[in-house]
């Protein structure tokens, strides 16, 4: 790929990339914005994707974001899932509700730090309550 062909995009792409790799995913609608021109051609889409699946960033559907997907359990993940819907709504979670979702006798210290790192990544704040 040539390093000069994301051009006018390289700081919305740099902004997609860096939030994939502190959530492991981006949704479709992320690589459009981030792409949003009239001239961006099916080459240049293909070449992103491409830059994305080395970086090993997954690509998904909105409605089937994997939202931490693999690093969890099922019933923790669809916890840990909930929280990031709530707080993509509200742009914070509480700790208490992070700690509901994350049992401590269930989840590791460093898993912990790990998903509140995500999460501020992705904007999300973690506020006391």
């Amino acid at each position: 790929m040539d390093s000069n062909a994301f051009g006018p995009w390289v700081e919305a792409i740099g902004a997609l990339v860096r939030q994939g790799k502190a959530r492991g995913w981006v949704t479709l609608d992320e690589v459009t914005a981030a792409l949003a021109a009239p001239e961006v051609s099916g080459e240049l889409v293909e070449d992103l994707l491409e830059a994305l699946a080395e970086l090993e960033i997954e690509v998904a559907d909105e409605s089937e974001a994997p939202v931490l997907r693999g690093r969890f359990p099922d019933r923790l993940a669809r916890e840990i899932g909930r929280l990031v819907r709530w707080g993509q709504e509200r742009g914070y979670v509480t700790r208490a509700e992070l700690l509901a979702a994350m049992p401590p006798e269930e989840v590791d210290e460093a898993r912990f730090n790990d998903t509140v790192a995500s999460l501020l990544g992705m904007g999300i704040r973690v506020v006391e309550g």
